[in-house]
């Protein structure tokens, strides 16, 4: 920054006439440079004393010489200053300690990217910087909100819409739609950051955690750190959500925390597998249904249809086991489609069971859940979308074979009609 524009911007601070971008600048350069510092007590000391003197002609005599300018500041002529004394008296009292260590809301939470930003109040419009009350949207592109102060910052996906409600402090917003990725440094005792969704909350006092808004639900997923979950119904227990782990806030309960995903590199393959590289699909549906096959579930009018469990709220579909060959081989690129039909909005989940590659006797569980609404389904899962089962180890070896499925409803358990089910790779 140019000496003559410094100078400017700590003419308009005194004045009381800087806009937000101005205030920005400057503070970043009282921050980072000791020389604006001292210019800046120099300029609050000189301007202090001129109403003295226009007042107070004897006082000339009595009053202290001046500060000099750091050299660095003064090797070049300057305009006499001119700032009202209450606002020099004021940074003299205070002191620029409090200056650089502390900015007014408005003007730490700012937005970049590809976003519209509706203003709720008139002083804020036209520029990056939030207040309580601000609506941000997305379409195309995603954006960053940032508090430059303190290092927190959220990455607002594409189609998304966030409101802030509470921009300092102990920070509020509400995500209406679409997904965020937020990274929030350690909050001090007065703070903390709270995502709300229609299903519940997400409280953190510092983490990286994301929330992705579904039709009937939030998936929150932690990579750092731990957070709190609140569902949107009241009298339910809140939830700690730790690192490596997820859950789902459908407003009325939270999910049980399970492990996040472990899948293998992209491109990884299994050592030793004949297949690897080459297309794979696989069908089981009624066609394969016979009695004594190892099936749980019963053909009725062209589908399987899952049995409701006597000890728990579940209804489940358990295809047969076809060991040693298994099903197919676990990958990066396994994609599961599940064709079905429930007679009421429900959580449905698919459970895969795994060995080892190298035909050891290791087994872990592998579940992706949706929550879907009533009528004929198609759910299709990813690799990306299974997670290993709490108590089931938490990596899947890549080429582990898929020696197991199940299908599952719950919350509440519906009459599940299963047509297909197909795994390709």
């Amino acid at each position: 920054m140019p000496e003559d524009d410094l100078e400017r911007l700590i003419a308009a601070h005194l004045d009381d006439a800087l806009d937000a971008d101005e205030a920005a600048r400057l503070h970043a350069r009282l921050r980072a440079d000791g020389d604006a510092r001292h210019l800046l007590i120099a300029a609050a000391r000189h301007a202090a004393a001129l109403p003295r003197l226009a007042l107070e002609p004897d006082a000339r005599a009595a009053m202290p010489s001046p500060t000099p300018l750091p050299e660095a500041a003064s090797a070049r002529p300057r305009a006499p200053w001119r700032w009202p004394a209450a606002a020099a008296v004021f940074i003299a009292t205070v002191g620029l300690g409090m200056l650089i260590r502390t900015t007014p809301p408005p003007l730490d939470l700012r937005v970049d990217g590809q976003a519209q930003i509706a203003h709720r109040a008139a002083e804020s419009a036209g520029g990056p910087w939030l207040h309580a009350g601000d609506r941000i949207t997305t379409s195309t592109g995603p954006a960053t909100l940032s508090w430059t102060s303190e290092g927190t910052r959220l990455e607002l996906a594409p189609a998304s819409a966030l409101t802030v409600e509470v921009a300092s402090g102990a920070k509020r917003l509400r995500l209406e739609r679409g997904a965020l990725q937020a990274e929030v440094a350690h909050q001090p005792v007065d703070g903390g950051v709270t995502i709300v969704t229609p299903f519940g909350r997400v409280e953190v006092v510092g983490t990286r955690f994301a929330v992705q808004i579904q039709e009937h639900g939030s998936t929150v997923t932690v990579e750092r750190g731990a957070v709190r979950l609140v569902a949107e119904a009241a009298g339910q227990p809140a939830v700690r959500l730790e690192s490596g782990y997820a859950a789902t806030l459908s407003g009325a309960a939270i999910s049980h925390p399970v492990p996040q995903a472990t899948a293998p590199p992209a491109g990884a393959t299994a050592a030793g597998d004949p297949t690897a590289g080459s297309a794979q699909v696989v069908h089981v549906g009624p066609a394969d249904w016979h009695d004594g096959a190892g099936w749980e579930g019963d053909l009725v009018d062209g589908a399987i249809r899952a049995r409701l469990q006597s000890d728990s709220p579940v209804t489940r579909i358990i295809l047969p086991l076809r060991r040693p060959d298994g099903y197919l081989r676990l990958a990066r690129d396994l994609r599961c489609t599940l064709r079905l039909h429930v007679d009421q909005a429900t959580t449905c989940a698919l459970l895969l069971v795994c060995d080892r590659a190298d035909g050891g006797d290791w087994l872990g569980n592998l579940q992706g859940e949706r929550r879907l609404v009533a009528g004929d389904q198609e759910l299709v899962l990813s690799a990306d979308d299974l997670r290993p089962v709490a108590g089931s180890g938490l990596t899947m070896p890549p080429g582990s074979r898929i020696i197991g499925i199940a299908v599952m409803t719950w919350g509440p358990a519906a009459d599940l009609r299963l047509h297909d089910v197909e795994l390709r790779r």
